[in-house]
């Protein structure tokens, strides 16, 4: 029987070797892994598609823009070598500006399929290719998440129109029934799944991220939806649509094989564990090399231990670290007040400070905002905060909410500049008990500086009481940076931790 395969891969992270930078351990990621997997795959009728935010996310691309920014990226150089038919965009591929951006879509040598995304009216990427296989065509169409603009630096989308991800789907799909009738209709969304797949319960605040299952529902005639961006692992049927969706880095590769005598779909997730390709390998070498180096680059020392050796416990009652990111937010501003997270697969800092403990804790290119806020939008930020943990019996646990459908445990900051008490025996929205600011209890009406990262202070991850806020500062400085920055001026680091949260039960 005729088969038709379409291989799929999504939000890598500039993730090219199968090596975790924090501690060189080997994993089940990158691209030099996929390509084995893929040319394991691959036939003549297949196709290969990215899905974006592809190039952030890892040391290598990192280091590649602070040095190299002129220069084509290793992780598109890797790209290349895959050989992919189309490519999409994702919200994270905006980040280091459109320069870096187009840089990489002229030498990637991949088509861009992107409808949603525009300027002056016209389209980033194509907005849509029909691809014949065997006389059967198949319509590709690209989105991203038209909440971008939310979370992304005005710089690096200034003159970009994004539209809503539902809307411009159900134009395409319109218009490619109409006028180009193909026998098969591929949707590569890179966004995610707003409602749980089994029952459509909401999963998080309707606000525009992820519109997935929206489209499955209401759009007739996808009948492949491959989606991103919430790092879930999935596959499935649902409203006679196939869908998918991969872990991050590499760790996963969606497979659709499609039968159209039949007209037969069937989607698999596999385990990115085949051997790591060594000529994409070799590709990388001496960027990967030059990675390494800086790496390894002592920027300062620490009489006061900065190590994470639990991320629960170091939420649970918060870490020094906490408390050294937030002084350094507040000394570098002028700000009263400083709110940070402890990031899953965090470090922390040992005695002898390197580039690598700083990358492997600060794993995001946010930058340092400062914000005015009140009184009544600071304790609005705390009760967001405190709706984090929730009780079993007499044992502190994190909320469902920040466990499925994705873990978002950097959505809960610890503020220094304040001290707080959240009670958990009361109702989410009810638990600051206790809210003082220099010896006195904050009132509604009193104003305050805070210093935050870009995501936070765009009101990422629910925080719109944040998003409201007046901007004080937005100095663009990246928090690897900042903290790197901070050392070199303060080479040896003491002070007392401050133990200013109180959780009760």
């Amino acid at each position: 029987m005729k088969r038709i395969r379409i291989l799929a891969t999504s939000d890598i992270h500039g993730t090219v070797l199968p090596t975790q930078y924090s501690n060189g351990l080997s994993l089940n990621i990158g691209l030099a892994r996929l390509k084995t997997l893929v040319h394991s795959l691959k036939d003549e009728h297949t196709i290969l598609v990215d899905n974006g935010d592809a190039i952030q996310g890892s040391p290598l691309t990192r280091h590649h823009y602070h040095f190299h920014a002129d220069d084509v990226n290793p992780m598109t150089k890797a790209m290349k070598e895959m050989h992919y038919d189309f490519i999409g965009l994702g919200n994270h591929d905006f980040n280091y500006g459109q320069k870096a951006l187009q840089t990489h879509l002229d030498h990637v040598g991949s088509p861009c399929l992107c409808a949603n995304v525009k300027r002056d009216g016209v389209p980033l990427g194509l907005s849509y290719a029909v691809k014949e296989v065997e006389g059967v065509r198949l319509a590709f169409f690209s989105l991203v998440t038209s909440y971008t603009p939310t979370w992304e630096s005005e710089k690096n989308i200034a003159g970009l129109e994004f539209v809503d991800a539902y809307e411009s789907a159900k134009k395409i799909v319109e218009y490619l029934q109409k006028f180009e009738q193909p026998d098969y209709i591929i949707c590569m969304y890179h966004g995610g799944f707003e409602r749980d797949l089994n029952n459509g319960s909401l999963l998080e605040e309707d606000r525009g991220e992820n519109q997935g299952y929206r489209i499955l529902k209401e759009i007739s005639g996808i009948d492949v939806l491959i989606s991103g961006h919430q790092h879930r692992s999935l596959a499935g049927e649902l409203f006679h649509t196939i869908y998918t969706q991969t872990l991050d880095k590499g760790q996963e590769l969606a497979l659709i094989d499609i039968y159209p005598e039949n007209h037969h779909i069937e989607s698999h997730i596999l385990l990115n564990d085949m051997l790591a390709d060594e000529a994409m390998m070799k590709l990388v070498e001496k960027e990967e090399r030059e990675t390494q180096k800086w790496l390894d680059t002592v920027v300062g020392h620490s009489k006061v231990d900065l190590s994470i050796h639990d991320t629960f416990q170091a939420r649970l009652k918060k870490a020094p670290l906490v408390t050294f990111i937030n002084r350094i937010q507040m000394e570098t501003t002028g700000a009263q007040l400083a709110g940070s997270a402890i990031y899953d697969g965090a470090v922390g800092f040992k005695e002898t400070i390197t580039m690598r403990d700083i990358v492997s804790t600060y794993i995001y290119d946010n930058t340092l905002v400062v914000k005015k806020i009140t009184g009544a939008q600071l304790k609005a930020y705390l009760e967001q905060c405190a709706s984090y943990w929730t009780l079993k019996g007499n044992d502190i646990e994190v909320s469902q909410n920040f466990i499925y459908p994705k873990k978002m445990n950097y959505n809960y900051d610890m503020i220094d500049g304040v001290d707080y008490s959240i009670d958990l025996s009361k109702p989410v929205n009810e638990r600051i008990t206790q809210l003082v600011f220099q010896g006195n209890s904050v009132q509604d009406e009193e104003e305050f500086t805070i210093a935050l990262n870009s995501y936070r202070a765009a009101g990422g991850g629910n925080f719109d009481m944040l998003k409201e806020a007046v901007v004080i500062q937005n100095n663009g400085i990246d928090f690897a940076d900042l903290v790197a920055g901070y050392l070199e001026n303060h080479p040896e680091i003491d002070f007392i931790p401050e133990d200013n949260i109180h959780l009760l039960k």
